[in-house]
């Protein structure tokens, strides 16, 4: 049984690493600010989903390499899959407004762009009520890329 699942997660590592695009530096960060542009993320508070694209210092971790640019002293993060947060933007429901499924169509073009071309991606959530929330990953230039938006959750 324990061989089948490595199998399969040897498999499905293949075929994403076969759907990587080769976009990547000021390619990569113009299609992300293109498609962030007008989204927004809902929480308790509405916050614009806006580009991230840095070069970090050599060999510092997605989470390190956020911290040190956007001077977060918070030491207590959150790591987690990019599709924990896509899931719920993503998911279109029988009932939505064209606008609605508009947005859903735009969410998911995003997050197939930054699967598609960045290794390493990963969720990070700093904070606890105002949180601080990124989905970042290393391009093939090793810079960082991704979103970055807020959240109130109380």
């Amino acid at each position: 049984m324990e061989k089948r699942k490595k199998a399969a997660k040897k498999f499905q590592k293949n075929e994403l690493d076969k759907k990587k695009s080769s976009l990547f530096g000021s390619s990569l960060r113009d299609a992300v600010a293109n498609l962030c542009e007008g989204l927004t993320y809902i929480s308790e508070t509405d916050s614009p989903i806006e580009p991230v694209f840095f070069r970090p210092n050599a060999n510092a971790s997605l989470a390190d390499a956020i911290k040190s640019e956007y001077s977060i002293n918070d030491a207590e993060f959150e790591e987690s899959d990019q599709v924990r947060f896509f899931s719920r933007l993503t998911t279109v429901h029988e009932r939505l407004s064209d606008t609605g499924r508009e947005i859903i169509s735009r969410f998911s073009k995003l997050q197939d762009l930054l699967v598609g071309n960045l290794e390493d991606i990963k969720l990070l959530r700093f904070g606890r009520i105002r949180i601080n929330i990124y989905v970042v990953g290393f391009d093939l230039d090793r810079n960082v890329v991704g979103i970055s938006t807020r959240a109130v959750e109380t």
